[in-house]
């Protein structure tokens, strides 16, 4: 209900050139699709993770702060091994509102978006025959892009993040639930 009611709030406060502002937080969850050289090791995966979003009407772009934890399955090595890939990150980044797409009920507008993040890496690979753990752990700086569709509330988004060497494509699905808001 308190998302409805910001909803309208926006539309009728930028009609009329007010100001609103909030906080939100928003827990988001998708699918990782490696590409280039490392989908020959690892299979498609998921991510889940939360934002801290500002947004203010007098600026046309929502800052962030996002958290996620990424998993890949490793494609078998051989007949003994297997891998797998966890990636933890945090990241600060910025959507940019595009252009807004009106249908009968709802307000879309499109975004775009980058980021910066820093990655905990860790890459796993175990023998299923003597049940050995074999672990390496890396920290990297990476950036992304993103594209998608918003109706403020929730948005789907295509992101491009690259790290060194890998790089993946994943579709995310966000929900933003207000935790501040002020006009």
């Amino acid at each position: 209900m308190k998302s409805k009611i910001f909803f309208l709030l926006i539309i009728n406060f930028i009609s009329f050139g007010q100001k609103i502002e909030g906080f939100f937080i928003s827990p988001n969850f998708g699918l990782r699709l490696p590409i280039g050289n490392i989908s020959n090791a690892y299979s498609t995966g998921f991510n889940i993770g939360a934002n801290i979003e500002y947004a203010n009407t007098n600026i046309p772009f929502l800052i962030k702060s996002e958290f996620k934890y990424g998993f890949l399955p490793g494609k078998d090595l051989n007949f003994n091994f297997h891998s797998n890939q966890s990636i933890y990150s945090a990241s600060l980044g910025l959507n940019y509102f595009l252009l807004p797409i009106f249908s009968n009920d709802f307000l879309f507008l499109t975004i775009a978006g980058i980021n910066v993040n820093y990655n905990y890496i860790e890459l796993g690979i175990y023998s299923t025959e003597s049940g050995m753990t074999k672990k390496q752990l890396e920290r990297e700086f990476g950036f992304g892009a993103s594209v998608g569709m918003t109706i403020f509330l929730m948005d789907l988004t295509l992101n491009y993040n690259i790290i060194k060497r890998d790089s993946y494509f994943s579709i995310d699905y966000l929900i933003r639930l207000p935790i501040y808001i002020a006009y």
